[in-house]
């Protein structure tokens, strides 16, 4: 999980145009003036780099490394299953 809090952290870093500070896995993303746009964008840039979908039901909830992380690390582990197409035989 150390590995997945550090391409997150880096990934906010990116986003929000931080220096390279040490961010703390529990300390609220808003500290560190994380914005919308900034954490649509990290969702965005993970989404992309772990073939995942973040839900943006979820959004609201990724406001600490560490509840990032967990919501990564259950869409890697439980993706979801895909729904039929309407007017299809699937």
């Amino acid at each position: 999980m150390e590995a997945l809090f550090e391409v997150i952290r880096k990934t906010i870093i990116e986003a929000a145009e931080l220096d390279d500070v040490a961010i703390d896995p529990d300390v609220d993303l808003s500290t560190f003036d994380v914005d919308s746009l900034a954490g649509l964008e990290v969702a965005v840039n993970l989404e992309k780099r772990y073939g995942i979908k973040i839900p943006p039901a979820k959004y609201p909830d990724m406001t600490t490394i560490r509840a990032i992380a967990a919501i990564v690390k259950d869409l890697i582990d439980n993706p979801p299953q895909a729904q039929p197409v309407a007017g299809t035989n699937a």
